[in-house]
C-alpha cells in the first residue's frame, strides 16, 4: 500500500501528513474531520472520518461494504467482489489466514481516481 499512497501524493493539491502512531484518538477525529475526502482500507480510522462527517472512499477484500461500509450518505467504497471474499467474518469468530490478498492488490489506482473524479463530478 506504501507505492499506493506515494502515487496518490501526485493528485494531492496538499502535502499528506503521516500521523500514524503520533496522535490519540480524540486527535485523529480532528484530522479526519479537517479532511476534504479520506481514503482508508477498512479500518477504525476510515469510520472515524465517515463519524467526523468526512467523505470517505473506503477499499474492502476481507470483509463486505454492504455490512462493513462507512455509515452516512456520500461514502464510496471499492470492492472487487472475488469468489474468496469475503474471507474475514469477525461476528462467526471467523478470521482470514489468506497469504495471497488478491481482493487487495486488485484495487488499482484508477480505481481509487475513478472514485475521487465520481466525488469531485468530473
Amino acid at each position: 500500500m506504501t507505492i499506493f499512497i506515494v502515487i496518490l501524493n501526485a493528485f494531492m493539491q496538499e502535502k499528506p501528513i503521516v500521523a500514524a502512531g503520533r496522535t490519540s484518538l480524540k486527535q485523529l477525529a480532528e484530522i479526519a474531520r479537517r479532511c476534504s475526502l479520506f481514503i482508508s482500507v477498512d479500518t477504525g480510522p476510515l469510520h472515524v472520518a465517515a463519524a467526523m462527517g468526512t467523505r470517505v472512499i473506503g477499499l474492502y477484500g476481507p470483509n463486505i461494504p454492504s455490512k462493513w461500509g462507512p455509515y452516512g450518505e456520500g461514502h464510496l467504497t471499492i470492492y472487487k467482489q472475488l469468489p474468496c471474499s469475503p474471507c474475514t467474518k469477525q461476528y462467526l469468530g471467523q478470521v482470514s489466514r489468506c497469504q495471497n490478498p488478491v481482493c487487495m492488490e486488485q484495487i488499482t489506482i484508477e480505481d481509487v481516481k475513478a472514485q475521487v473524479d465520481r466525488i469531485r463530478g468530473v
